[in-house]
């Protein structure tokens, strides 16, 4: 199945929205699953929390957010998701998706080296 790049958004804001519903997912979820910068972020700044043994959710990722000085990223912090039950599903798919950009981004590597050896086409 082929995904959009509005469902890869999504894939992201669901995963963060998962770790704000239940905060024990954090060893599950690695930073790199977020591709997206405005994600990115909040995902460091709920891990942050987490990690200080303070609850991460919606208000106080937002509010960790702003005291930073990074009010447009305060803005896109998600909701909570309402159930973790599917997030295999969206762990698997952004893994995928990392895997395969890491991969493409090896070949670009590769083919350029060619090139500039003068063996590529």
């Amino acid at each position: 199945m082929k995904f959009s790049a509005i469902d890869w958004f999504d894939f992201q804001r669901i995963l963060i929205g998962m770790l704000f519903k239940d905060n024990s997912l954090l060893p599950e979820i690695d930073e790199s699953l977020f591709f997206d910068s405005d994600f990115r972020v909040i995902y460091c700044a709920t891990r942050d929390l987490i990690k200080k043994g303070k609850r991460a959710t919606q208000k106080t990722v937002r509010a960790e957010l702003e005291s930073l000085g990074m009010p447009d990223d305060a803005r896109e912090v998600p909701e909570a998701w309402f159930t973790v039950a599917n997030k295999a599903f969206y762990i698997k798919q952004l893994t995928k998706r990392r895997d395969a950009k890491a991969l493409q981004a090896k070949l670009q590597d590769a083919l350029r080296a060619l090139e500039r050896s003068g063996l590529a086409g």
